[in-house]
């Protein structure tokens, strides 16, 4: 852990300073806070404040907030999940400390102007009708939904139309009051600055910021009975999702899960149900399984869409291979290469550090620490086939949920 620097501000906030060799800096400011996160009238607070926080601040407008990055080469984005808000940005290493001021003044001083908010408000409902039209991103939500029914990790990110139509700016305040904490605050980067200058730079651009605690605890979620439903949404083709409950972020089988998830139906060609559904038998273009880890919960899920005919041999054939998983152990070649092709994937992508100081922030908001690319690579080089076989059976010895769009 030599390369990073870890420290908390006087704030509460903590901070993550990685040194690297390069005049491009990366910057984050994690919230651990979401759409879980919102009281039931607030649905879609919590995308509506990530929209907000572009629209100015008590010192900048809009335009000056793009400008003053995008100008110097810069690029600013943030986006939304259940439970993080996260506002990044690319920049010259020169620019690090305006950088910062800005990121700050953007999650502690958003300018709430009701003409801005009632903009932003018919975006978002935009984004909600176009997001309708895509059958293949909406099944997600409404898988999830269906899976945490009635609780708030089941609410979709972009937020319900009829109430987001209600929403002020006092709500949004109150929003950002009780979850924007600054314990709950993370601030990740890495710059070709100095551990002891980049805490200089930190401190006085976030450490005057006042400190405050979070007063209130997330819902628990309650695993449900299996569904299996069919909705008619009159597509060309027919899309499936089937899933079930898996291990959370807190859990110990998180990353064994993830790997058994990339052997099942990651992005290579070489996962099983690519070369079973797409490659040998042309059923599917798209077919893929994701792992989503929650705080306390988690998801994972199989996706595919075909021509309608195609359907039940696609389903079939996606059954019997999670079956084959449970009921054998791959073979010592095939597990290798499936070894080799993960942890490979796994250094590309933390060579880009972009993505690295964001799985940071979220690993530091949720555990208060984070695993180095050694160690992450270290526990799986670690794992059997025997233990990819145990954690199948764990996970899918559960009832199979599946919702279909025809």
């Amino acid at each position: 852990m030599e390369n990073y620097d870890i420290f908390t501000l006087d704030s509460g906030i903590r901070v993550v300073h990685s040194k690297v060799r390069s005049q491009v800096a990366q910057l984050a400011i994690t919230v651990g806070s979401g759409t879980r996160d919102e009281l039931d009238k607030e649905h879609g607070v919590a995308h509506l404040t990530e929209h907000m926080i572009f629209r100015g601040t008590n010192k900048h407008s809009a335009y000056q907030i793009s400008t003053l990055i995008e100008s110097r080469g810069g690029e600013l984005n943030a986006y939304t999940t259940k439970e993080e808000t996260v506002l990044h940005c690319t920049a010259l290493c020169r620019d690090t400390a305006r950088t910062i001021d800005l990121l700050g003044e953007m999650i502690f001083q958003p300018r709430m102007k009701p003409r801005d908010i009632e903009s932003e408000k018919e975006i978002i409902i935009d984004e909600i009708n176009s997001y309708k039209d895509t059958p293949s991103e909406l099944i997600f939500d409404d898988f999830e939904e269906q899976l945490y029914a009635g609780t708030s990790l089941g609410r979709n990110i972009l937020g319900d139309k009829r109430k987001l139509k209600k929403m002020g700016a006092e709500q949004l305040q109150n929003y950002i009051n009780r979850t924007f904490t600054t314990d709950q605050i993370i601030l990740t980067a890495s710059t070709n600055f100095t551990h002891k200058r980049f805490r200089e730079i930190a401190i006085k651009s976030l450490g005057h910021i006042t400190q405050s605690t979070r007063e209130f605890t997330r819902e628990k979620t309650t695993p449900l009975e299996a569904f299996d439903i069919t909705r008619n949404k009159n597509t060309y083709q027919t899309h499936s999702l089937i899933g079930t409950y898996a291990p959370s972020l807190n859990s110990n089988k998180r990353m064994i899960t993830a790997f058994l998830t990339n052997i099942l139906g990651g992005p290579s060609s070489i996962s099983l149900l690519n070369q079973a559904l797409r490659e040998k038998r042309s059923l599917t273009y798209n077919v893929e399984a994701n792992y989503t880890p929650y705080h306390d919960s988690g998801v994972i899920s199989i996706y595919f869409s075909c021509e309608e005919p195609k359907y039940e041999q696609a389903h079939e054939l996606t059954e019997k291979i999670i079956g084959e998983l449970c009921e054998k152990e791959l073979s010592p070649a095939k597990f290798n290469t499936f070894k080799r092709q993960f942890l490979s994937s796994l250094i590309i992508s933390n060579e880009n550090s972009e993505g690295l100081m964001l799985a940071i922030g979220k690993s530091m908001v949720t555990f208060g620490k984070f695993n180095t690319t050694d160690q992450i690579y270290k526990k799986l080089d670690s794992l059997t086939a025997a233990d990819i076989m145990a954690a199948a059976n764990e996970i899918f010895s559960q009832p199979l949920c599946r919702l279909t769009y025809k």
